[in-house]
């Protein structure tokens, strides 16, 4: 039985929005979408484990503000399509380079460093004792 206070989990891939998990009913800031589940395009950034898969979830809304608010988006600039932007983001991330790594592979390296370094444990490396 699905978690009924679960996030839903929205992929866009090629134009097509793919709800995989339905929210609770609709509250303030959650639109219906054209399916009949719920959508939140304000979900704030939320990365996890989920049944063995490492997740980052993040509405379009929250995408476009989190953009705006960094420090190389110009304060005149706008979203005049929030949904075009993400999915433009999402095929950003996607694009693999001549050997086949893409950003999302780097966002995940560096992170990966950050945490070694940081003392994560689960790993082990020659001269460990």
């Amino acid at each position: 039985m699905a978690n009924k206070d679960a996030p839903a989990v929205i992929a866009i891939t090629d134009g097509v929005t793919t709800i995989t998990r339905a929210l609770a009913p609709s509250a303030p800031g959650q639109e219906q979408s054209k399916v009949g589940l719920v959508a939140n395009k304000d979900l704030p950034l939320k990365v996890e484990i989920v049944g063995g898969v490492v997740t980052m979830t993040i509405g379009v809304s929250a995408l476009c503000a989190a953009v705006a608010a960094g420090d190389t988006f110009p304060p005149e600039g706008s979203f005049t399509d929030e949904y075009a932007f993400a999915r433009a983001v999402v095929a950003e991330l996607a694009r693999e380079d001549e050997d086949g790594t893409t950003p999302a592979h780097r966002l995940l390296e560096v992170a990966a460093v950050e945490a070694v370094e940081q003392g994560a444990e689960g790993v082990r490396f020659p001269g460990d004792v």
